[in-house]
């Protein structure tokens, strides 16, 4: 069993930064499941160690993260642009892959802002982009994703959709 120093980090991630991104560690988290043709709902509860629910500032979870499940380890709740509470008006701004990518870079404490969608499945939405825009007049923004085939297609798209700019080895 990972505990939390043995998943986060390696990433550089500390409890200083899991806190102002509002990281808690779950102690459990229940699920509803409508069966197919069926109006008979299916109500279980996960327990365990090293399960993190992400939240937003009102509370509400929007994601849960459990490394140790490969099969689903991310469950989303909601969507919610990672990262958007705390923009702190850098020159620049990075879209990242998810809320654990930039929060690893984050520790770096370069003046850059980062945010991330649910995932590199899931492009900005085109509301997200434009009122990331108006806020802070970045002078640049660029993405930053896995160098895997999903990364790669989706820093094109943001390429093609949002005229972002992104490097390829």
């Amino acid at each position: 069993m990972l505990d939390d120093g043995a998943f986060w980090s390696p990433y550089n991630i500390n409890s200083d930064l899991l806190n102002a991104d509002l990281v808690r560690l779950l102690e459990e988290y229940s699920m509803l499941k409508l069966l197919d043709g069926d109006e008979t709902d299916h109500a279980f509860s996960v327990t365990g160690q090293c399960i993190y629910g992400f939240f937003r500032p009102d509370g509400t979870l929007y994601k849960i993260c459990q490394p140790e499940n490969t099969e689903r380890k991310y469950l989303k709740a909601d969507d919610y642009l990672q990262g958007a509470r705390s923009l702190t008006g850098y020159p620049y701004l990075c879209i990242g892959a998810g809320l654990k990518d930039i929060l690893a870079l984050k520790s770096l404490k370069l003046r850059v802002d980062f945010v991330a969608a649910d995932s590199e499945n899931n492009l900005l939405s085109y509301g997200d982009f434009y009122k990331l825009q108006q806020p802070h007049q970045y002078q640049a923004m660029f993405t930053l994703l896995d160098i895997d085939k999903t990364g790669l297609e989706s820093m094109q798209a943001c390429q093609q959709r949002y005229g972002l700019p992104f490097g390829e080895r």
